[in-house]
């Protein structure tokens, strides 16, 4: 049986915990009587499962289609920029100076992510993932909350405007973390696996890379 980790905890706990404290703030009375008739028992499983049905969500819906693309156009927009000259590259960067055309970078790098890295690498990857996603679940929901708020409580403008400014600090955290983590994920790449072995690797999965043929 597989142990839980601590990534496990934040990526399945994480999620349910701040829904349940942003509804908390949004519908304090609401929240109050669910959790007083679940119980002390059934209250923690819920919110974990909650938490395991909001990562789900935000991994494969919300970051696929919204916030991973959007951060490596911005990614990549640094790198023909302000990155230029440091020389850093972004890990799909890197797979495209490999030949890769632009719709399997994504495909590409998740598979490396999951099999290539292997050991205490991984974990350290995993880990740092895990806290990216922390941000940016914070961002997306804290959105949510201040848009309900806006919309339906005219009166808490505080709150809303702390929310607000919460929210943007996170999603901020999240593109900072996020882009620096990639330039990581690309020196190890680059430096520490070798251009070769990800050729073979990508070659073995059925990407058509250059230098090597799929078949």
């Amino acid at each position: 049986m597989q142990r839980l980790t601590l990534t496990d905890v934040i990526k399945y706990g994480y999620g349910g915990a701040l829904l349940t404290g942003l509804s908390a703030i949004v519908a304090p009375s609401e929240v109050e009587t669910i959790i007083a008739a679940l119980g002390a028992v059934a209250t923690p499983i819920v919110i974990l499962a909650i938490g395991a049905c909001v990562y789900v969500m935000h991994r494969y819906v919300v970051g696929e289609f919204v916030i991973y693309p959007a951060t490596h156009a911005i990614h990549w927009a640094l790198n023909r920029s302000i990155l230029r000259r440091a020389r850093v590259r972004h890990v799909t960067a890197f797979l495209s100076e490999l030949g890769l055309p632009f719709g399997e970078r994504r495909l590409a790098y998740t598979e490396i992510r999951r099999d290539l890295f292997k050991g205490d690498t991984q974990r350290r990857i995993d880990l740092s993932h895990a806290e990216a996603h922390v941000l940016w679940l914070t961002f997306v929901l804290g959105l949510l909350a201040t848009s309900w708020l806006y919309i339906y409580d005219e009166t808490r403008i505080g709150v809303r405007l702390a929310l607000l400014i919460f929210s943007l600090f996170a999603g901020f955290g999240g593109l900072v973390l996020d882009i620096s983590l990639h330039q990581r994920e690309g020196r190890l790449l680059e430096h520490s696996l070798g251009v070769e072995c990800v050729k073979k690797f990508l070659a073995s999965r059925g990407f058509r890379v250059v230098g090597e043929s799929a078949s």
